[in-house]
Parts: structure tokens; sequence; C-alpha cells
């Protein structure tokens, strides 16, 4: 049994044989145009919702990563301002800490101390253990130029070479 639509109502005729091939041929490529686009629908929307996911685990990502930053430097600042530089979280076997206050402590150290980085041994001393061209550079040099610091604070200062000696490289 073939089921024919009627062209001009629509009707569908039942258990009608249809002799014109034309009308069948014409009847599928409909069907099939039509179900050509519903794919291309689908194709555009699995696309557009792929592109939303990876959005999403983009900015996830980043969050994670800066959670991850903000956690570090929390945990310098709430160690420095709780152990009232007594420096032993420097002795850290984390090898990413260790390289981050390679490069933080000769700031810190010298702002806080309220002194140039120059009239500080010890800042000069942990100085040599940062890479040559952070030392160099003149940003840093023009920063602690513009300020000078006459007063030392002796806590900080007196415990800098104890935190320099007890590095463990």
């Amino acid at each position: 049994m073939i089921y024919v639509f009627e062209e001009t109502t629509g009707v569908r005729l039942f258990g009608t044989v249809c002799t014109d091939i034309s009308f069948i041929a014409k009847q599928l490529n409909i069907a099939n145009k039509t179900i050509r686009e519903l794919e291309g629908e689908n194709e555009q929307s699995k696309m557009m919702i792929a592109t939303l996911r990876n959005m999403v685990l983009e900015q996830e990502d980043l969050e994670k990563e800066n959670r991850k930053l903000d956690n570090r430097l929390n945990k310098y600042i709430v160690d420095y301002n709780g152990l009232n530089c007594e420096w032993h979280w420097l002795k850290t076997e984390n090898e990413q800490i260790k390289k981050d206050l390679k490069i933080m402590l000769p700031l810190i150290l010298a702002i806080d101390s309220k002194i140039s980085i120059k009239e500080c041994k010890a800042v000069n001393r942990l100085c040599k253990l940062v890479e040559d061209d952070f030392i160099k550079s003149k940003e840093i040099n023009n920063l602690f130029k513009k300020k000078e610091y006459p007063k030392r604070n002796p806590i900080t200062y007196a415990a800098v070479p104890e935190a320099i000696y007890n590095w463990d490289d």
C-alpha cells in the first residue's frame, strides 16, 4: 500500500496506488530538504552549545588560577604579619613559593623596613638570590631612589640576616 498526499489539500489518501512517479519524487525531495534543514539547525545548535561550554570552562579555569594566586599571596601576607618577621616560612619545600619569594622578598623587606634598598646590606645580600636582570632593572632602582627612608625598623632589620642564612636552596 502506498500513501499518497493530495497535492492541493494535503489530505493523505489511503490505499491508492500511485502511478505518478514524479509526484512521489517531489514529495520525497520536500521531505529530504526539510530533514537536511533540521539537521543543519541541529549542527548549529550543537556548535553554539559547545562554544558556550568552552567559554564557561575557560572562565572556571581563570577563576581557579586567580584563587590559587590569591591563596599564595594571602599566605605571604598572613605569615608576614602574623609572625612578626620570624620568617620561618622561608624554609618551605614548595619550589613555587621559593621562586616567588626570591622576587618579592627584597621589595617587601625594603618597603617594610622603611629604608632604601641600597642602605640595607641584608636586603642587598638577599637580592643576589634574585636574577641579576631583576635587580639591575631601572624600574626598581628608580622606585627606591625616589623614596628616602632614613628611619630603620630594627625588628625587621635584625630578622633579615637570619632569614638569608637559613635559606635552604
